[in-house]
């Protein structure tokens, strides 16, 4: 039976005993094959990691800092070099003026806090909350240029924007899924 030139999928040639079901059969295993491998190539192993804490934290830190308990994890670069993180919680301040910060960093090696960055936290990939009312909420940011096969590690950090008080930090998650 030939094949096509590019996919190499099968087809009945006119001088092939007419076999319907096995010819579909062979087809329809060909093209299974192939979009496994371009599923592969495109996504390299999917990863869906998540990472929780309940506890609550606290800073009157003006520079993002980790805290204690801090949610992060360590993963593998798909072949893509992109994946997706999506951080969250529960943020308050003490005082009505005070802006509570919740931001990610994504570092080299399966570390977390430690290797070389190659994402920094900044106020516009955080989650934030000014004043003393309680809010959950969370951010997807899209991290690229990450080395396919090569460990990172991701981290929660955490700081006070403005305001004269205390920001807190509950309910904790990092999640981090791969992109195609």
């Amino acid at each position: 039976m030939p094949s096509t030139p590019i996919y190499g999928l099968p087809y009945p040639s006119l001088t092939d005993p007419p076999n319907g079901p096995a010819q579909f059969q062979a087809l329809a295993e060909a093209i299974e094959t192939e979009l496994a491998r371009i599923d592969a190539v495109l996504v390299g192993t999917p990863i869906t990691q998540v990472a929780a804490v309940a506890a609550t934290v606290s800073t009157t830190s003006t520079s993002y800092v980790a805290l204690s308990g801090n949610p992060g994890l360590a993963f593998t670069a798909p072949t893509s070099g992109r994946v997706v993180i999506t951080i969250g919680g529960a943020l308050t301040g003490s005082a009505a003026d005070t802006f509570a910060m919740m931001g990610l960093q994504v570092r080299t090696g399966n570390v977390v806090g430690s290797g070389t960055i190659v994402y920094a936290a900044n106020n516009n990939d955080a989650v934030s909350n000014e004043g003393g009312d309680d809010m959950s909420a969370s951010k997807v940011t899209l991290v690229t240029g990450l080395t396919a096969g090569d460990p990172y590690n991701v981290q929660v950090l955490y700081k006070v924007l403005s305001g004269t008080g205390t920001a807190f930090f509950a309910r904790r998650d990092v999640i981090v899924e791969s992109v195609a």
